[in-house]
C-alpha cells in the first residue's frame, strides 16, 4: 500500500502535462504557413490595386488631354487660312488657323510634374456619314495613348452647314 500514493503522484504529473495545452512544433509551423499565405494574399491585392489606380489615373489624364485638344480644334474656323498646318511642317497646334491644319497631327506630350508621356494624334476625315453629301463636313478624331492602359478617342462632327432640326 505504500506504492499507491507514489503511483497517484505519477499519474497526476502525467495528466498535468496533457492538460496544459502547449503547441507542438507541427501546429506552430501550420499556423505560420497559414499566416504567411494570408499576408501574401493581402500584399498581392494591395499591389494590384495600386497598379490599377495608376492605370485609371493615366486614363483620366489622357481623357483630359483629349478634351483639351478637342477644344483647341473647336476654336479654329473651318475655312483654310494662310498658316501652314502639321503636314506643312508646323508642329505647334496652338498656331493652327483652320481645322485642316490638324490633319495628321501627332506628337508626344509629357505631362509636367509627372514625367508621363502621352502620344497625341488627330485625324480629320471627310467621312461624315449622313451628311456626306454636304461638302463642308469633317469628322475630327482625337486619340490619346497613355503609357499604360487603353487609348482614349474622341470624335467630333464639324460642318459649316446648318444641322439644326426643323421645328426645334
Amino acid at each position: 500500500m505504500t506504492d499507491l500514493p507514489r503511483n497517484n503522484l505519477t499519474i497526476t504529473r502525467h495528466r498535468r502535462f496533457l492538460v496544459r495545452g502547449a503547441f507542438t512544433l507541427v501546429e506552430g509551423l501550420i499556423a505560420t504557413v497559414v499566416l504567411a499565405i494570408g499576408v501574401v494574399g493581402i500584399a498581392t491585392m494591395v499591389s494590384s490595386a495600386a497598379a490599377q489606380a495608376s492605370v485609371v489615373r493615366q486614363e483620366a489624364i489622357a481623357l483630359s488631354l483629349a478634351r483639351e485638344l478637342s477644344e483647341l480644334t473647336a476654336g479654329v474656323p473651318f475655312a483654310s487660312g494662310p498658316q501652314a498646318g502639321f503636314t506643312g511642317g508646323n508642329a505647334d497646334p496652338a498656331s493652327y488657323d483652320d481645322i485642316h491644319d490638324f490633319t495628321g497631327f501627332t506628337d508626344i506630350f509629357v505631362v509636367p510634374g509627372t514625367g508621363l508621356s502621352f502620344v497625341r494624334a488627330v485625324d480629320v476625315t471627310a467621312d461624315a456619314g449622313a451628311y456626306s453629301d454636304v461638302t463642308d463636313t469633317r469628322v475630327v478624331t482625337i486619340s490619346i495613348t497613355p503609357p499604360r492602359g487603353r487609348a482614349v478617342q474622341l470624335s467630333r462632327f464639324v460642318t459649316t452647314a446648318d444641322t439644326t432640326r426643323e421645328g426645334t
